[in-house]
């Protein structure tokens, strides 16, 4: 499941770490230019499915090795047709500065990734107690997809966004990440939702879960899906793959399906030398 920093020492002393540096790719202009995170090496800590753990170690030294990297926000860089950007839900339109917000959510890449097919929309926080004014927020961006999150052979539907998404490493202190998963239903989900409603919906019977978290990536292999998940172990930093079920329970209280996490592996993040 997701690690957290064991203590705010361990997160200080990862940000403090960061050299951030500005360089310039086949010439100077400023599209070309990356905010550089940390060069990395994966190597496998914890194994317990060693088809998927090696294969998903290969992925990530192939393609991962430079995850945090961001390019300054610039409309031809983050434009409707680049890589960065999503399909837009009906009734959203395009904007460099929501698909700058989720780049990292989609580069880097791979197959495992990319057979998740995510659509950008837009969302409210929400949430507003009755009978009281609250501050009204700007629509944020958030991910909707259909897949089987759980792997009990039904669609679900997979809402990704948070207060703010991991956009850049240096930012990772403010990130909040989550994943609402709605087991078995196909929410149709058009114009600017309601975050709130969509966590908390009337009806108890079709409670959600959620996950939490500051960089959330799931991914499907061979017909499994799993959510990769970055965080901290003491001094360590690591990458998580774990595969979520239905326990066939809800909680007392708050009425929500239980879930069983399953760590399947943990790949131990070794920074290089840029």
């Amino acid at each position: 499941m997701y690690r957290v920093p064991k203590s705010l020492v361990v997160l200080l002393l990862i940000m403090s770490s960061i050299s951030i540096t500005l360089r310039a790719h086949g010439g100077t202009s400023l599209a070309n230019m990356v905010i550089k995170g940390p060069t990395f090496q994966y190597v496998l800590r914890k194994d317990h499915d060693p088809i998927v753990c090696k294969h998903i170690m290969q992925v990530f030294n192939d393609k991962f090795t430079h995850l945090f990297d961001a390019h300054l926000l610039i409309d031809s860089t983050f434009s409707a047709n680049s890589i960065y950007a999503f399909p837009r839900l009906p009734g959203v339109q395009h904007s460099a500065r929501s698909t700058a917000e989720m780049a990292l959510s989609a580069q880097p890449t791979s197959p495992e990734f990319s057979t998740i097919h995510w659509n950008e929309g837009r969302a409210t926080p929400g949430g507003c107690p009755v009978g009281q004014k609250c501050v009204v927020e700007e629509p944020s961006p958030i991910l909707v997809g259909y897949f089987d999150f759980d792997n009990d052979g039904s669609v679900d539907t997979v809402i990704k966004g948070g207060s703010t998404f991991f956009s850049s490493y240096p930012n990772m202190a403010k990130t909040h990440e989550f994943l609402i998963v709605w087991r078995g239903q196909r929410l149709k989900i058009s114009g600017i939702a309601n975050e709130w409603d969509l966590a908390h919906p009337a009806d108890r019977v079709r409670t959600p879960i959620i996950i939490y978290g500051t960089y959330l990536r799931p991914f499907i292999y061979r017909g499994i899906t799993y959510v990769a998940s970055y965080g901290a172990d003491g001094d360590k930093e690591v990458m998580a793959i774990d595969k979520y079920s239905f326990t066939g329970r809800t909680d007392a209280v708050t009425g929500r399906p239980q879930w069983s996490g399953d760590a399947v592996c943990d790949l131990e993040m070794k920074r290089l030398a840029n």
